[in-house]
């Protein structure tokens, strides 16, 4: 069956080229790794070890030692993919200094939903009308008194005004909404954005103290915004199929002309133009040093 995810569906509403190179032909850079995608599935790790021992019945202290653990030995096990390039302050040290504050909130917010119905729960849920599944992983579901409350945690250096604007404007964790109600029923459903905002300044002296700052951003999570949504999967999928059936994918040009962040892919698009992809093109984009690597949405 084929599949879409968020990163699939913003790709293609962005440039279908984009998806077709990312997603269909499975290409994408050989790049390092940065330190803030780092910090971020470090951070994803250590909360679904942390929360499943907390489902499980182990105490608040037991869980935040599993917490730090998780993180350095994730941390471990990514270093030698990291671009040591870039002078970062997202680090294991860095985590340690902030997770306190971080532990403490969230045991305030547990404490208002108090049953963790799930930790990183993977759904594949089929879009109705398609032969399509829409594929997510959801952070977090805490529960009380019949409502559920989807939970996304959000590791980021914005300040807390502008993520609490660009978070909760964001789709995604509508989508995941969506996802849920479709899988476990008309359950009454809340979504919240976990925001973890953290930065440290630039000393003569080199990285000063962390500042810690915490926020929730929630998400409109209503029938008609869920069916909404629905729509959009199905619109999607059908222009991809269309596409797909005359191999036809065409570019915004918009994108490329630098509204967006640069493109990986502008070299090879380049060299194609408004040719259609072909096997051709993507033998062409492995002799430039493009690597094939198949996106794995279930992973961190």
């Amino acid at each position: 069956m084929l599949w879409i995810d968020n990163t699939a569906l913003t790709d293609f509403e962005m440039c279908p080229r984009l998806y077709y190179w990312r997603h269909m032909a499975d290409l994408c850079e050989p790049r390092k790794l940065h330190h803030a995608l780092a910090f971020g599935s470090c951070g994803h790790w250590a909360m679904e070890q942390a929360f499943t021992r907390l489902k499980g019945g182990a105490s608040w202290e037991h869980c935040f030692a599993v917490l730090l653990a998780a993180f350095h030995d994730k941390w471990q096990e990514l270093s030698p993919e990291l671009d040591e390039s870039i002078d970062d302050w997202r680090c294991p040290l860095a985590f340690d200094e902030a997770a306190p504050t971080w532990w403490h909130e969230m045991r305030s917010m547990v404490e208002m939903w108090p049953e963790v119905k799930a930790t990183e729960t993977r759904l594949a849920v089929p879009i109705p009308g398609t032969q399509w599944q829409y594929k997510c992983r959801i952070d977090l579901a805490l529960g009380a008194d019949g409502t559920v409350v989807l939970i996304d945690h959000k590791f980021t250096s914005r300040p807390v005004s502008t993520a609490v604007i660009a978070y909760g404007n964001s789709p995604q964790l509508t989508m995941y909404a969506w996802a849920w109600s479709k899988r476990f029923g008309n359950t009454t459903l809340s979504a919240a954005y976990n925001l973890l905002c953290a930065v440290k300044r630039r000393t003569i002296k080199g990285w000063g103290n962390i500042s810690v700052n915490r926020a929730i951003a929630f998400a409109n999570v209503s029938p008609p915004r869920l069916a909404m949504m629905e729509q959009r999967l199905r619109s999607v999928t059908s222009r991809i199929e269309h596409m797909l059936d005359a191999n036809d994918w065409p570019l915004h040009l918009s994108h490329c002309q630098g509204q967006w962040e640069s493109c990986q892919f502008d070299i090879l698009c380049q060299r194609v133009r408004f040719a259609p992809p072909s096997e051709a093109h993507i033998d062409e984009a492995l002799s430039l040093g493009y690597i094939q690597q198949e996106w794995d949405p279930f992973a961190l």
